[in-house]
């Protein structure tokens, strides 16, 4: 049976007069909700949630130096990511007629899932859900001012450095900073993946795992931080699946370098004290004293003048 449009079956005289009222009458507007609405407060109260998303967001990655201190534009983005977020969150709950008391919440929520958006990881590396979404590898120049007297070794060692400083976490400038400023005295500038002393003075060192004869001279510091003791170098094979124990010289390869030192930095805690910006704590961690302090932190500033972002 075919169907009758409206307009037509009332020319035709399907419907008595009343009829026609009642089918082209238009419906009556709700009020209420919408009177509550239109309300400057609530408005301005929706508002202030979006925005409150973004500047949270915002001061969260300035703490963590994901961002350099008040960048306007980044603050900005924020703030209009989350606003957005949140007005269409209330428009939705305002066309679904939900009670404003839900509104506000719904609101504050969807402002920061919006914010928080912008921080979700795009990959993981490894299995060990490495966030590369705050890491900026340092470039060939970069490294070659922080450590001048490196020279080509920058070449050799620069891709295994960037590849370390991925996989461990060390992807914001506070932490690059410091790692690469220790590093740099730790190596010599590069220069140096194995301990210049002979490694005797390590012998019988029950602190380092050193049980059997001649465990000091055979694991004597290698790599960029200078992992020492059979008991480092056992848990360094099991973290890096490389048998170090058996071949030591497996860690002054450059790979193998940038990643033990990695490695012993961010196990040790070393990411948390860069962040907290106390270079004498990181360079008591390492050294288990302050020798070098003043070459570390020459370092440390050449690196802060090329790593601030």
């Amino acid at each position: 049976m075919s169907r009758t449009p409206a307009s037509q079956a009332a020319s035709s005289g399907f419907f008595t007069p009343n009829e026609k009222a009642t089918v082209f009458e238009k419906p009556p507007q709700q009020t209420g909700s919408v009177s509550d609405w239109a309300s400057v407060f609530t408005w301005a109260w929706i508002v202030g949630l979006s925005v409150l998303g973004g500047v949270a967001a915002f001061v969260r990655k300035m703490k963590a130096n994901h961002v350099r201190a008040w960048n306007i534009t980044e603050l900005i983005g924020e703030v209009v990511i989350s606003g957005l977020a949140g007005l269409v969150i209330a428009h939705l709950c305002q066309w679904r007629e939900f009670p404003m008391s839900l509104t506000y919440a719904l609101t504050g929520i969807g402002a920061h899932m919006g914010s928080r958006g912008r921080q979700v990881p795009r990959y993981r590396q490894g299995g060990l859900g490495v966030s590369a979404t705050t890491f900026k590898p340092i470039s060939l120049a970069t490294l070659a001012m922080i450590m001048p007297a490196a020279g080509t070794r920058c070449v050799r060692f620069l891709d295994p450095i960037n590849e370390a400083m991925r996989e461990f976490d060390i992807n914001t400038p506070a932490r690059q900073r410091s790692f690469l400023a220790q590093i740099a005295h730790e190596s010599g500038q590069l220069r140096y993946t194995q301990e210049i002393a002979s490694g005797i003075r390590y012998e019988g060192r029950k602190d380092l795992g050193n049980t059997q004869p001649d465990d000091g001279v055979r694991f004597k510091g290698r790599g960029l931080i200078q992992v020492t003791g059979r008991a480092n170098y056992t848990a360094c094979m099991l973290a890096l699946d490389i048998d170090c124990v058996e071949h030591p010289e497996l860690l002054e390869s450059p790979r193998e370098a940038a990643r033990s030192a990695g490695w012993f930095w961010k196990t040790n805690g070393l990411n948390a004290l860069a962040d907290a910006g106390d270079q004498v704590k990181v360079t008591k961690r390492i050294n288990g004293g302050t020798n070098g302090l003043p070459d570390r932190l020459a370092f440390f500033d050449a690196a802060s003048r090329v790593i601030f972002s």
